[in-house]
């Protein structure tokens, strides 16, 4: 049984219809309508002069009433709701309609609770217009860990006009925006054809200039496969900033029919050092991601530059006038389109090659013109280390691996590398690119530096993401790219089975195969990790088998492979789990995982889900402060309460914007002084406890913000962290952390040419 928490609904002494103008209300003795549904997920229901009371017993309780009399939804009405919570979160406004079908997933609009213990009043558009008589309105409150929830009052309403627009006489949206960083956006409505809010994303240009954006709603591109979400009556149309909310400051917004008039406009989304880490005592290039905003093609695209360090030059005149043009827009811009399509067809790289600037802090200014537009001038700043004076190399120097006495460091790998995924990341995150460069994966060469970098870190083992379904594998190119690698000797690694897939995905036959696929390819390597002589698998998604399997499949499946393995020599498989949520602590969430079948558990990075103690988030946002102030808690708490050996998590954070573009488990301040203090805590934790073994959070997920491999924006700093802090530093100092160009070696691109040069 989990954990208790308490849903209270606050009453009040108003009758039911006290406004002329509310098309349902509840509060007072009313409140008893929500008791009519109660299932198994709640207990002890009661009314009080406080309110209706309940307890969630389960996950996914909800509470449903209907109104006295059903409605017609319409495009003006409101739901009130007034809450207080004991903690944050998001909740959801699900409702019912004559039309049938339930109430479905489109059928909800969400409103997040943001100060603890205050009352809040959330103003609710549900968007139910051309859904008929609303005839069942259900509250989903949050995770039922996460403590009391009070509603004191829900009113249905209606308030103003609304001004719909016919789609079939518009199909697109121009506008005007400036913004001195990138933003995360969203075109929003509402429509009469399909119930619940449809939304456009998109990201401004972060070069603070102002720019013209068009959409085009009837693009493909703009649209889910076989559904036009640009239908019937259109209305409340707004441009709003993702993660608050808040709306984006726009001007001469309209409406257009076909394809608008706009002149080139080139925007700079990245103008800045090519290379990682700049050094000093080799050339410099100037790298540059460039989107056209207008309709026309920016032809003829020439640079200027001024204002440069001394003695520092351009190279090749002609990188100042390259070759061709950037494309004109084809209206959409969505950040899911970016990472699933790869390049856009208004974008382009460019590479301006420069000799030494030396070393230290430049700044110089980079004029843009086209054929058709004025010049557009951005300052570029790039703080450049002094030269290493290593000598070229011929390959990845051997590695120096670190010793961590006692303590094992591991890590987890998503091995993603290989595809377009890189896209999301260098045009919206290019900040985070890697030291290695948008790097190929499948190159044996990129997994000896990645080798390289960890052993020398104190990093002795890691967790690869591992995806099997029903038969298919994907993403198997890192280990075949490992088993080619000089160094490979040096790093144990493991599978991490990312099972997270749909309804019916898991049956015993396809654990067998699975099983067998693990033993022909994977268990007998020397370099494949153990546990008491077993070889290790990690599981995602426990509740995935037994939601497939039906009670006790997990381990009825977990016990398939374990036979299989004993059958084919070896002494059984060591099955870890992957916890969800991160931040539960709970005995009862703990002990499940014992009775699927588990030798221990881990969490992919600890987060704040689940953790009844975490602060309110802003904007969609928790600071990693938090993680760091709260890490050592929590380790200690999961040793109380688990009945399973666990590697600690510690957390490299996270940040999914630049692959999904909004996203509320979203983690900012990401810094290796809060890392290092993680880790510190992490030692401490390993000498009172006895657990040893310790798991860093993704090091790879460029697209998710989960990183610790070295990059533009923190160096090596989260890797030193862990070496400074568990290695044992030889005689001669710590080994020399660097990148390839230091010895004269990389870069390694897979996607790097999709966008030209």
């Amino acid at each position: 049984m989990l954990k208790r928490s308490v849903l209270v609904i606050a009453a009040a002494a108003t009758a039911l219809g006290a406004d002329a103008a509310d098309l349902a209300l509840w509060e007072g003795a009313s409140m008893s309508a929500w008791t009519n549904s109660l299932s198994k997920k709640w207990t002890n229901p009661r009314v009080t002069a406080e309110g209706l009371a309940v307890e969630a017993v389960a996950q996914d309780p909800q509470l449903y009433a209907k109104p006295p009399v059903p409605f017609d939804g319409k495009c003006n009405q409101y739901v009130e709701i007034t809450v207080r919570c004991t903690l944050p979160g998001s909740h959801l406004l699900y409702w019912c309609s004559e039309k049938g079908g339930g109430c479905t997933q489109a059928r909800h609009a969400a409103f997040t609770v943001r100060k603890p213990g205050e009352w809040e009043t959330h103003k609710v558009r549900p968007g139910w217009l051309g859904e008929g008589r609303i005839t069942t309105l259900r509250i989903d409150p949050p995770d039922p860990l996460r403590g009391t929830f009070e509603v004191k009052r829900v009113r249905v309403f209606e308030e103003g006009d609304c001004t719909p627009i016919d789609t079939g006489k518009t199909t697109g949206i121009v506008f005007e925006a400036q913004t001195p960083q990138q933003e995360y956006a969203s075109v929003t409505w509402f429509s009469d054809a399909s119930p619940g809010q449809k939304r456009l994303r998109f990201t401004t240009s972060p070069d603070g200039a102002r720019h013209t954006y068009w959409f085009d709603f009837m693009n493909p591109h703009n649209n889910k496969p076989g559904q036009k979400s640009w239908a019937g009556l259109a209305y409340e149309l707004e441009i709003l900033q993702v993660t608050s909310g808040w709306k984006l400051p726009v001007s001469g917004l309209r409406m257009v029919t076909g394809r608008p008039d706009l002149p080139p406009d080139v925007g700079v989304t990245y103008a800045g050092p090519e290379e990682a880490i700049p050094r000093a005592g080799r050339p410099f290039p100037l790298e540059l991601i460039l989107r056209n905003y207008g309709t026309a093609p920016a032809k003829n695209v020439r640079f200027a530059l001024s204002g440069l360090p001394s003695g520092c030059r351009v190279l090749d005149a002609s990188d100042l006038a390259p070759d061709g043009e950037i494309a004109a827009c084809a209206g959409w811009d969505s950040v899911g389109n970016d990472y699933a399509w790869g390049s856009l067809p208004n974008e382009r790289r460019f590479r301006i090659r420069l000799s030494d600037p030396g070393a230290g802090r430049c700044a110089f200014q980079l004029a843009i013109s086209a054929d058709g537009m004025a010049p557009r001038t951005v300052t570029v700043k790039a703080d450049v280390l002094p030269s290493l004076g290593l000598a070229k190399a011929d390959y990845v120097p051997a590695p120096k691996p670190v010793k961590t006495g006692k303590y094992e460091i591991g890590a987890f790998l998503f091995p993603g590398w290989d595809t377009h995924l890189w896209h999301g990341v260098w045009t919206r995150a290019p900040h985070r690119k890697p030291v290695l460069g948008w790097y190929d994966e499948t190159n044996p060469e990129v997994i000896d530096w990645q080798i390289k970098h960890l052993v020398e870190n104190g990093v002795s083992f890691v967790f690869v993401d591992w995806y099997w379904s029903r038969g298919h594998h994907s993403h198997g190119h890192w280990p075949i790219a490992f088993g080619k690698a000089r160094y490979r000797g040096l790093l144990k690694w493991s599978l991490m089975w990312a099972n997270h897939n749909g309804a019916g995905s898991h049956s015993v036959a396809d654990q067998e195969k699975v099983t067998r696929y693990w033993i022909d390819n994977y268990f007998r390597d020397p370099q494949y990790m153990r546990i008491d002589g077993k070889p290790v698998v990690s599981i995602w998604s426990p509740s995935g088998m037994e939601r497939d399997i039906g009670p006790g499949g997990c381990k009825k499946l977990l016990d398939v492979s374990r036979r299989l393995a004993r059958e084919a020599g070896l002494p059984g498989i060591h099955f870890i789990a992957v916890r969800s949520p991160s931040g539960a602590t709970g005995r009862e969430f703990l002990a499940q995982y014992k009775t699927f079948g588990f030798d221990g558990t881990c969490v992919y990075k600890y987060m704040d889900g689940g953790d009844p103690k975490a602060p309110p988030r802003v904007d969609g946002f928790q600071d990693y402060k938090y993680l760091a102030d709260s890490s050592l808690r929590h380790w200690r708490e999961l040793l109380a309460n688990s009945n399973l050996p666990f590697l600690p998590s510690l957390t490299t954070a996270y940040d999914d914007r630049p692959w999904r573009g909004e996203t509320f488990s979203a983690v900012k301040n990401i810094n290796a002084t809060d890392f290092r203090r993680i880790c510190v805590d992490g030692k401490r934790f390993a000498d009172e406890s006895g657990v040893t073994r310790l798991l860093l959070g993704p090091i790879d997920e460029w697209g998710e913000g989960s990183i610790g491999y070295p990059n533009r924006e923190l160096g090596f700093g989260m890797l030193e962290a862990v070496r400074d802090t568990f290695g044992e530093k030889p005689s001669e100092g710590w080994p020399l952390n660097y990148a390839p160009e230091d010895v004269g070696l990389g870069p390694y691109p897979k996607a790097d040419d999709q966008l030209g040069r």
